[in-house]
């Protein structure tokens, strides 16, 4: 599989989540058109986190030679914080406080990686035996 097509199905994923949750608390909350409308812009840097970390270590797989489960472990940590930056960053322009909004992204993408986690699985396996493969080569 490719990584453009594995990375937009993950951001497809978390986007899916994101997108209605805000737009109903906007609903919810009765704001106006334009910021509806800037809430849904924001929703897909909110979006973001897990993709740009699996597209790290996917760049790292290729050049780093890692065992899957310690990728796995670095991938899942780096959700958290990716989280968090976000959050802090656009609690303001979405309904909720930064915990919320925290919550919410967390969840997301955690839920994207799972859901695509057997194509990444297979990438990191196909990865690690291309590697191997080009060594016995060399």
């Amino acid at each position: 599989m490719d990584n453009n097509h594995l990375l937009a199905r993950n951001f497809r994923t978390s986007a899916s989540v994101i997108t209605p949750v805000i737009l109903v608390a906007c609903l919810v909350c009765n704001w106006p058109a334009h910021m509806i409308g800037l809430a849904l812009l924001a929703c897909f840097v909110i979006s973001s986190p897990s993709t740009l970390a699996l597209h790290l270590f996917l760049w790292l797989s290729q050049r780093v030679r890692f065992q899957t489960g310690f990728t796995w472990m670095l991938l899942l940590a780096a959700i958290p914080i990716g989280s968090l930056v976000v959050a802090e960053l656009f609690a303001a322009w979405v309904p909720g406080r930064t915990w919320v909004v925290l919550a919410l992204v967390a969840l997301s993408s955690y839920l994207s990686l799972f859901t695509n986690s057997l194509t990444i699985s297979q990438f990191f396996n196909s990865t690690g035996h291309e590697r191997e493969e080009n060594n016995s080569i060399d």
